[in-house]
């Protein structure tokens, strides 16, 4: 595979799912790209291996997960009312919720990380889950569902919806 070709066929899920999490297509643009300048960098050894796909989905979940958290989604933020200053209490609260749903993320082992946000977050299939998390199907699948169990209980209604919405 082409280090162009593997930029256009991830970047429509990689991208949806930053937006799930950071709700900014601007970010998840820009999110992107510093991961792909990253892989045509180690693209030598990258293109080299049987799925260089795993490590564009992995570095751009973990970078929408530490961008998420780390507070500068608050500062990026466009209140919706010109004229106003800071955020609504709405808007807020959906910055929280992704917050929230992005601390989750990080609690769980990076293989029922990777089957959720694959699934839920970037609409991967289950064969492409499995495949981008380098496990067979039928462990993805068992994977996701565990992992939306173990979030369930941690997330409030709001919250969760960011995943299954």
């Amino acid at each position: 595979m082409r280090f162009d070709e593997l930029y256009v066929v991830m970047q429509r899920p990689c991208e949806a799912m930053t937006l799930r999490l950071t709700l900014n297509p601007s970010v998840a643009s820009q999110l992107y790209d510093e991961v792909m300048a990253r892989t045509y960098a180690r693209w030598s050894t990258l293109r080299l291996r049987k799925v260089p796909h795993r490590f564009v989905a992995r570095s751009v979940l973990g970078k929408s997960i530490n961008f998420t958290l780390s507070g500068r989604l608050a500062e990026m933020a466009q209140p919706r009312n010109p004229g106003t200053s800071g955020l609504s209490e709405s808007d807020a609260e959906t910055l929280n919720d992704r917050r929230a749903v992005a601390a989750g993320l990080k609690r769980l082992r990076r293989p029922v990380r990777e089957s959720v946000a694959y699934m839920n977050l970037a609409g991967f299939g289950v064969a492409d889950t499995a495949q981008l998390a380098g496990i067979d199907d039928t462990e993805a699948q068992r994977l996701a569902t565990r992992g939306l169990a173990d979030l369930r209980g941690w997330l409030t209604t709001e919250q969760f919806d960011v995943l299954v919405a």
